[in-house]
């Protein structure tokens, strides 16, 4: 890596220029040689990570698919929600609150199940 640095170093001008020199263009050039070293720093990562890449990204994919397939799944089970009738409604009523609220949570669950 040594090796690679210095000739990053002369592929961004810097060894040309000083310190006593033309400041601004050695700090130019230094910063032109730190993206070259960060670009090959980040290219050594994704090499030495790619098979994990590869799982994560094979991973996200299946999950994905598995995300569209149950969305489909979902949206096929779908059922209209179906209301009482009138009539329906009149043999709900009941002597007390609790039992009337009993009957119309029977019969919408006998309809809707």
């Amino acid at each position: 890596m040594t090796q690679e640095i210095i000739v990053m170093a002369s592929d961004s001008g810097m060894e040309l220029y000083g310190l006593g020199k033309d400041r601004a263009r050695f700090v130019h050039h230094l910063e032109t040689f730190a993206k070259l070293v960060a670009e090959a720093e980040r290219e050594r990562i994704k090499q030495d990570n790619a098979p994990e890449i590869e799982k994560i990204n094979a991973y996200i994919e299946h999950a994905m698919r598995e995300v569209q397939r149950l969305g489909q799944e979902i949206e096929a089970t779908k059922r209209t929600w179906v209301g009482l009738t009138d009539e329906e409604k009149g043999f709900c009523v009941a002597p007390t609150y609790v039992e009337t609220v009993a009957r119309i949570e029977a019969k919408l669950k006998e309809k809707n199940t």
